[in-house]
C-alpha cells in the first residue's frame, strides 16, 4: 500500500523512456554489382546492375508512380528514375544527401539533356549514406557563371560571404573542385619538371629566431617564451643546402607574410614554388630553366587537365593562354619605355605598381604576342638584400620578375655569395642572419639564383 509520500514521488518521477524501435536494416547491396563513377557511365554498360554514389542534386516527383532524381558526384550529375516503390524514398530525401543508388543502366532513345551522362539509371535501391540538413542556398545558385550574373545581376546567385561562411558546401561546385585540382597538377608538373633536370626536394624550417627578409611583413610569435617568427620564404635555407653541397634544390611549402593588404594579390599564407641552383656562367641559367618549365606546366596542363579548364571556364570565362616557346625577356630600360608610352608614370628606379604591370602586359602582349615574359634589371634599391648587383653597373641587379597577363606571379635573382658582402647587407637591412649561414658561405660557396613563385596567387587558385 502506497503512502501520499510515495504516490507523490511517484507521480514526480520521470516516465521510464521508452525505447524507440530499432530502424530496418538496411537491405544489403548486390554483391555483384560494381560501383561505377557517374563519369565512368558509358552505353556500352546497358542493361547492366550498377551501384552509383552522388549527392542529390535535385529530385521531382510526378504524382505516386514515378519520379526523377538527378545525382552528382565531382563534375558529373545523372538521371534517375524511380518506380512507385521508391517515390517516398526520393520525396523525403533533401538536396545534397548523399546516396548510393542501386540501378539498371538504360539508354534513352534520345540522350537525357541536363546531366552531363546521356544516359539514365533506373533504381532498384535508394540507401541513403548521410542525410543532409537544408543547405543555405542551392548548388544550381552556386553554379552561376561570372557571365549569367553580369548580364543578369537579378539571377539568383550565391555571394561570397556567404560562400565563405559554408565553405565546405561551396566547394562542391564543380568548377572549385576543378581548381583544386589543377592546382594540385601544377605543383605535380612542377615537382616532375624539377626532378628530370637534377633538382632535389628540400623541406625548410616555418618557425625561425629571426626574419628570412626583414622589413615589418613579418609575423611574430613566442617560441617557449622566446621570440620567433614565421618564415617569410625559403631563401636562406635554399642558398644553405647549396653551400651544403647540393647543386640544384627545390620547396613546395607554405610561406607566411604579415602584409593587410586586402587584395587578390597579398595573401598572409600562401604556397610557395621555389628553387635554387648554381650558376655555370651567367645568372640567366635561371630565367632559362624558369621559362622552360613554365612551359612545361602549361602544356602538360593543356594536354592533361582540359576537362577542368573547360569546367572553370564554364564558370569563371577567360582566354586560352598565350605564350612562346622560348623565353622573352625584356630589359629593364624597355620595360620603363613601354609602360610610358603606354601612358603610365614611373621613374627610372621605381618600381612596379599594379597598374604599369597592367599596362606592361597589354604592351608586351602587343609587341610580342605573348602573355608571360620577363623583366629583367630590376633597380638594386628594391630588391631584398641578399640579390647580386651589376658589377657594370651597382644601380641595377641581376634579377628579375616573371609576369603573366599583366600581374608579377615570379620574382628571382642571382644571390651574394660572399660572407663579408651579404653581412654588410644584411645589417644595412637591419636583419641579423644566424652564425651557421653566414658559416656556409665563409667556407666556400658556389654562384647561385634562385626564385619563389607564389603559386597561391595563380590565375586559377582560390
Amino acid at each position: 500500500m502506497s503512502t501520499p509520500a510515495t504516490a507523490a514521488a511517484a507521480a514526480a518521477a520521470p516516465a521510464a523512456p521508452v525505447e524507440a524501435a530499432p530502424a530496418p536494416a538496411p537491405a544489403a547491396i548486390p554483391a555483384d554489382a560494381p560501383f561505377v563513377a557517374i563519369g565512368d557511365l558509358s552505353p556500352a554498360m546497358n542493361e547492366q546492375t550498377v551501384i552509383v554514389r552522388g549527392h542529390v542534386h535535385d529530385t521531382r516527383v510526378k504524382g505516386k508512380k514515378f519520379g526523377f532524381m538527378v545525382l552528382r558526384k565531382t563534375y558529373d550529375t545523372v538521371q534517375v528514375v524511380v518506380g512507385a516503390d521508391l517515390v517516398p524514398t526520393v520525396q523525403g530525401l533533401t538536396r545534397e544527401t548523399m546516396v548510393d543508388v542501386v540501378a539498371k543502366v538504360s539508354v534513352p532513345p534520345n540522350p537525357v539533356r541536363g546531366t552531363t551522362s546521356p544516359i539514365e539509371l533506373h533504381a532498384t535501391q535508394i540507401i541513403v549514406l548521410g542525410a543532409a540538413i537544408r543547405t543555405p542556398f542551392v548548388m544550381t545558385d552556386a553554379m552561376r557563371s561570372d557571365k549569367e550574373i553580369t548580364e543578369n545581376p537579378s539571377i539568383p546567385h550565391v555571394e561570397l560571404p556567404i560562400r565563405l561562411d559554408n565553405r565546405v558546401l561551396d566547394l562542391r561546385t564543380p568548377a572549385n573542385i576543378a581548381i583544386f585540382r589543377v592546382r594540385a597538377a601544377i605543383a605535380q608538373y612542377f615537382r616532375e619538371y624539377m626532378v628530370a633536370n637534377s633538382f632535389h626536394e628540400i623541406n625548410t624550417p616555418k618557425l625561425l629566431s629571426g626574419s628570412s627578409e626583414g622589413g615589418s611583413s613579418v609575423f611574430t610569435l613566442k617560441y617557449f617564451e622566446r621570440p620567433c617568427s614565421l618564415a617569410q620564404s625559403p631563401q636562406l635555407y635554399k642558398q644553405m643546402a647549396i653551400c651544403g653541397g647540393e647543386e640544384r634544390v627545390f620547396e613546395v611549402g607554405p610561406v607566411f607574410r604579415a602584409e593587410a593588404s586586402d587584395t587578390h594579390r597579398h595573401l598572409c599564407e600562401f604556397t610557395g614554388l621555389d628553387f635554387e641552383m648554381e650558376i655555370q656562367r651567367d645568372y640567366h641559367e635561371l630565367t632559362t630553366t624558369l621559362y622552360k618549365m613554365f612551359v612545361y606546366v602549361f602544356d602538360n596542363l593543356a594536354a592533361k587537365n582540359h576537362k577542368e579548364l573547360e569546367i572553370i571556364n564554364g564558370q569563371h570565362p577567360f582566354e586560352p593562354l598565350v605564350y612562346a616557346r622560348e623565353p622573352v625577356i625584356i630589359p629593364w630600360e624597355e620595360g620603363v619605355r613601354l609602360v610610358r608610352e603606354m601612358g603610365g608614370r614611373m621613374g627610372d628606379d621605381d618600381d612596379l605598381c599594379s597598374d604599369n604591370e597592367k599596362l606592361l602586359g597589354k604592351a608586351i602582349r602587343q609587341q610580342y604576342n605573348t602573355d608571360i615574359f620577363i623583366l629583367d634589371g630590376f633597380p638594386t634599391a628594391v630588391r631584398p638584400f641578399y640579390t647580386m648587383s651589376r658589377p657594370e653597373n651597382p644601380r641595377y641587379a641581376r634579377a628579375f620578375d616573371c609576369f603573366l597577363r599583366g600581374e608579377e606571379i615570379t620574382s628571382g635573382a642571382q644571390r651574394v655569395h660572399d660572407a663579408v658582402l651579404l653581412e654588410s647587407k644584411a645589417r644595412a637591412a637591419g636583419v641579423e642572419l644566424p652564425q651557421a649561414y653566414l658559416d656556409g658561405f665563409r667556407f666556400g660557396a658556389p654562384p647561385t639564383a634562385a626564385l619563389a613563385w607564389a603559386w597561391s596567387g595563380w590565375p586559377c587558385s582560390t
